[in-house]
């Protein structure tokens, strides 16, 4: 009886050990948004309030007073225009020691405990470039935005400098590069964006000369520079999502007198890589301060480091990390260098992160029975078509259903073999041959000869097996 059952149990784990067992496929899954800035500017809701009650005039405006429509013309010099594809260099500035880490690493404080005393929640972005990547499956998307001035929840604030686009969407545009004004060389604001399909999306904003002191929205003068830009690029390839922001501004102030200001230069560097896992995930941030001069006396700033006092302070943000430890998450907040009073914050040089990750089991959301090949699917965003076509919505009407073809061969497969070794079919083999020899069990009983033959060891523990566990 020990023998039989001994044998039966190694049997089922055999059968349970050997039963097909095959290797899921994963890839990499990820939402990524980003955003850097020469300035932002925390100003009391009551000028944001006065700026939104300019009267405009849709007949004479160009624009006809609809905040989302701007400028398209690629129009920059030879020179100073990047193009589809063009990239401006990205490395930590030179002076400053980078934060470094991995997933489940953190740095500094959470943003509630650090930012500095501000005005309202609504804040006024001046050279403003940010940028989005994502995958889900077969799902994908990458999109960016440029501009000179941009409040949020309001929008842009200079048409003749801003840039949007969008890979996937079909009524916005790949790529668009713009400057103003564009006769000069020597002082002008360049917003350029484009997304690519892969996807990847570089978003970029610079001024120089005169134009980096322009009056922003509400009147509200930035401060002066000389030069100033933001850049973000996220990109994915060979299985790894990727990133890096930058954000400069040089010869900044130079005034004189009580709470003056001025900075040979501020540059924030952020950067981040991951494959989805834990162990692949990678970042760095950096925030470093020259030449600071408060009231003509140099000051020393690090990160981290605040000086000043209640009425005026200006201080050195250290970057602050969140990474969960599974790799899923992370968020990097890099402001830059701030300075201010209580009733107003600006943020100099700054960049922020936000990315979720993760690895999941290979889907085509898009694979149908009905797709041919080398037919694309497109999206359409809600909204009006581009600014300067002709495009106009359809009339409204009954909702047709478009008419399915499946060609002359028929229908479309995808078919995926996965190789799983011979054990699959011997544990199914070997599971068969138990269940037919149970039954065989029972049906040698009908017989005298079979029944006399389970009256002897080891047949007859095997027979009390079979009434146990399958007649009852």
């Amino acid at each position: 009886m020990r023998k039989l059952v001994a044998v039966v149990v190694l049997s089922v784990i055999l059968v349970m050990g050997a039963s097909p067992t095959h290797a899921v496929e994963e890839e990499l899954t990820h939402g990524v948004g980003a955003r850097a800035y020469a300035y932002k500017i925390s100003v009391t809701k009551e000028v944001i309030q006065i700026d939104g009650q300019v009267p405009c005039d849709p007949e004479t405006d160009p624009y006809g007073c609809d905040n989302q429509q701007y400028n398209q013309t690629l129009n920059c010099q030879p020179t100073i225009a990047l193009g589809k594809g063009g990239l401006i260099p990205m490395a930590p500035p030179p002076g400053g020691t980078p934060r470094t880490g991995g997933a489940g690493d953190e740095a500094g404080q959470a943003p509630e405990n650090r930012e500095p005393p501000g005005a309202s929640p609504v804040k006024l972005n001046e050279l403003l470039a940010v940028g989005s990547i994502s995958r889900a499956g077969s799902v994908l998307g990458s999109s960016g935005l440029a501009s000179d001035t941009y409040v949020d929840q309001s929008g842009r604030s200079n048409p003749e400098a801003h840039s949007e686009s969008d890979g996937f969407v079909a009524n916005k545009n790949e790529y668009e590069e713009r400057c103003d004004p564009a006769t000069s060389t020597s002082s002008y604001v360049h917003p350029l964006t484009w997304s690519k399909e892969t996807p990847e999306a570089f978003s970029f904003v610079e001024c120089k000369g005169d134009d980096c002191s322009q009056s922003g929205a509400a009147g509200i003068p930035r401060p002066s520079a000389r030069h100033a830009l933001a850049a973000v690029h996220l990109s994915e390839s060979g299985g790894k999502v990727t990133g890096k922001l930058r954000a400069f501004v040089s010869e900044m102030g130079g005034s004189q007198g009580a709470n003056s200001l001025s900075v040979d230069y501020v540059a924030t560097y952020v950067s981040f890589e991951s494959d989805g896992t834990p162990e692949g995930m990678k970042w760095s941030a950096v925030t470093v301060a020259s030449g600071v001069r408060i009231n003509g006396v140099p000051v020393s700033l690090s990160q981290g480091q605040t000086v000043g006092t209640d009425a005026f302070f200006v201080g050195v943000a250290g970057p602050y990390v969140i990474s969960k430890k599974d790799g899923t998450e992370l968020k990097i907040y890099a402001p830059g260098m701030f300075y201010g009073t209580e009733t107003q914050t600006t943020y100099v040089g700054g960049a922020e992160l936000i990315a979720g990750l993760g690895r999941a089991p290979v889907f085509d959301f898009l694979s149908s029975p009905f797709a041919n090949e080398g037919e694309t699917i497109s999206f359409t965003r809600p909204g009006p078509p581009a600014f300067g076509t002709n495009e106009t919505a359809p009339a409204a009407g009954p909702e047709v259903p478009p008419e399915v073809t499946t060609g002359p061969e028929g229908p479309a497969f995808a078919v995926k073999e996965m190789s799983a070794g011979p054990w699959p079919l011997i544990s199914l083999l070997a599971a068969g041959g138990l269940a037919l020899t149970v039954l065989l069990f029972g049906w040698i009983q009908r017989f005298a000869w079979g029944r006399r033959l389970f009256e002897v060891q080891p047949l007859r523990s095997a027979n009390w097996m079979y009434r146990a566990f399958v007649r009852t």
